[in-house]
């Protein structure tokens, strides 16, 4: 598989990444253009495909493996950049990687958050920032990056999509923006007609995939997909003012996807779930938020009861039970008043992600909705001082990601499950006083994080700046709980290995979870703390 860009990102811009993505995958290459020859080489008639979901990557395999050989079918790095990106282990290596085999020139940046050069708000990671050296590693040298700016105060959303398309074909930029305004006028110039076309078309197509019901399931299949996308292309029609035209549309697909839904012999749970959540969102956009809701809501519980019912789930009611419960959270959040109910709305999409992650353990889209939810929720527990609440899910979720880990081969379950354990002994210590549960809880992070990093080794992998920084937290939390218990000697050896830890996440290359100031300040600490309790 060959890809024409690799989409690197931090998994907290995952909403605009989707759209970038969707939006460069749908450009339409020019006839004129296809089969150019330029710099970049021969113009295709698509972009398509472009590399994004790290959730593709196959089981079995590490993260760096499946990274590398993604980049190497890549024929453009395209980096969202943003301060959480810079902060980012696998955004800096991502670039880091494709830089060393000598691709740096097909590095495409992207602003879409923070400031370059502002220490507070970098937006770059350093590999962006800064040269890579013939043997992979990021040099002092300053790389001075030519990026597009999508935000408002820079080129703008669009403008900097164009950009990207500009470097992937190696045409100029000024022709990309020249056709696109070309084609922008022309959509204004017959803006009522195309809309009406547009509207017939829908029709049309409704009745053709309706009837494709009754002849080829995989036909159906393919038309939910197709047709689910109908809803990004009314987009622009309130742009023109033709809002009207707009409703007719959705209403037009809600009418589809409902025929499509009901028809059970024909097509599969997840389709049909796919179906319904995009109806809901179709009934939701023209304004009847509570039908939208509300329908989607009787979709989940039939779904929670099935779910409930089965001895052993299958694939398919897990994944359609955790979709409808998520797309029913993303419209209610849109309409809860005040936090507390926003709260209550991420408890209700944590407790069906833990259930069918327990029930149906190994699928890794349920881990990644789990996780969507479960840290805003221990932000908003925290922040609201309700520390035994936050240390109840924690607790929760560090058994959910072990089962994980425990059914597939899955690294980043692993590390998250020491993460949360080493979380929850630092609350029960700092803010409950219970020293003797964190001082057991503190043990189990290190174990956990200790044995991680003997599997990357046994598998002849290096481990990472991120699980050097995690075993760091963690032998300093389980420091700090042994001087509470009175062992110093223990404690010692602890702030020692914290030391070592941290010292390489200093020498790595591809460290981004601590700034070189906040390593140094913690390398300060723990060699002050060690001083204190020699003998």
């Amino acid at each position: 598989m060959h890809y024409t860009a690799f989409l690197s990102y931090s998994h907290e811009d995952d909403g605009f990444a989707r759209r970038f993505h969707r939006q460069l995958e749908g450009w339409k290459v020019p006839s004129d253009l296809v089969g150019r020859q330029t710099e970049t080489g021969v113009i295709a008639n698509t972009l398509r495909p472009i590399f994004r979901d790290r959730e593709d990557f196959a089981g079995g395999h590490s993260l760096k493996e499946a990274t590398l050989h993604a980049l190497e079918a890549s024929r453009f790095l395209i980096v969202l950049c943003s301060p959480a990106a810079a902060r980012s282990e696998y955004v800096t290596e991502e670039a880091r990687l494709f830089k060393a085999m000598g691709r740096a020139e097909r590095v495409i940046p992207v602003i879409i958050a923070g400031e370059p050069g502002n220490p507070e708000r970098e937006c770059f990671p350093d590999s962006v920032r800064f040269q890579v050296g013939a043997d992979g590693s990021i040099t002092e040298e300053a790389a001075a990056p030519i990026a597009a700016d999508a935000r408002d105060i820079g080129d703008g959303r669009n403008r900097a999509l164009a950009k990207v398309v500009a470097g992937i074909l190696g045409v100029p930029f000024d022709e990309i923006i020249r056709r696109a305004e070309r084609a922008r006028r022309n959509r204004n110039a017959f803006g009522a007609g195309a809309a009406v076309g547009a509207f017939v078309f829908a029709t049309a197509f409704a009745s053709f995939a309706l009837y494709q019901n009754y002849q080829s399931g995989v036909t159906i299949e393919k038309s939910v997909f197709a047709i689910g996308g109908l809803i990004q292309e009314t987009d622009g029609l309130s742009d023109r003012g033709l809002d009207q035209k707009r409703a007719q549309m959705l209403r037009t697909q809600c009418d589809l996807m409902e025929g499509l839904a009901h028809k059970p012999e024909q097509i599969g749970l997840i389709e049909k779930t796919i179906c319904l959540t995009q109806q809901a969102r179709a009934i939701y956009e023209v304004g009847e938020k509570g039908k939208a809701i509300n329908g989607l809501s009787d979709w989940l519980a039939l779904r929670r009861r099935e779910f409930d019912a089965a001895d052993s789930p299958t694939f398919e009611q897990a994944l359609s039970l955790v979709d409808s419960a998520r797309a029913v959270a993303e419209l209610r959040m849109t309409m809860a008043e005040g936090n507390g109910e926003a709260v209550d709305i991420l408890k209700e999409l944590v407790a069906i992600a833990d259930m069918a992650g327990r029930k149906r353990p190994g699928i890794r889209y349920i881990r990644a909705i789990h996780d969507e939810a479960v840290w805003p929720l221990i932000e908003a527990l925290e922040k609201a001082e309700d520390y035994q609440a936050s240390i109840d899910l924690m607790e929760q979720a560090a058994d959910l990601r072990k089962r994980q880990a425990d059914a597939e081969q899955d690294d980043i379950a692993r590390l998250d499950q020491g993460i949360f354990l080493r979380r929850i002994a630092a609350l029960l210590g700092d803010h409950n006083g219970d020293h003797a549960r964190a001082l057991e809880i503190a043990r189990q992070a290190v174990a956990v994080f200790e044995s991680l990093s003997d599997q990357l080794k046994s598998r002849q992998t290096k481990p990472t700046a991120t699980l050097h920084h995690e075993k760091s937290l963690a032998h300093q939390v389980l420091a700090d709980e042994l001087i509470e218990s009175g062992d110093l000697e223990n404690a010692r050896t602890a702030y020692r290995t914290a030391l070592d830890n941290l010292t390489r996440v200093r020498d790595s290359a591809d460290h981004s979870e601590e700034s070189a100031e906040d390593v140094a300040y913690r390398m300060a600490y723990l060699t002050e703390r060690l001083a204190l309790l020699e003998p």
